[in-house]
């Protein structure tokens, strides 16, 4: 698990387009935002007898 910067720079990208917009930057509320990511290797997985219950899986952004 970690954090997804993808969408970290795309909300970057949009708050950019509003002070390019004319929005005053004072007017933005600060975010704390780092949304979460999980992989999931299922070969390694199979690999080293690691069962990864089905509902991690579907969370999983990533399956190998």
């Amino acid at each position: 698990m970690g954090a997804d910067y993808i969408e970290v720079g795309v909300e970057t990208a949009r708050m950019a387009q509003r002070v390019f917009a004319g929005e005053a930057p004072k007017n933005i509320p600060i975010k704390d935002y780092v949304p979460e990511k999980i992989a999931v290797n299922q070969e390694l997985a199979r690999l080293y007898g690691v069962k990864i219950p089905e509902d991690l899986l579907r969370k999983a952004g990533v399956k190998r």
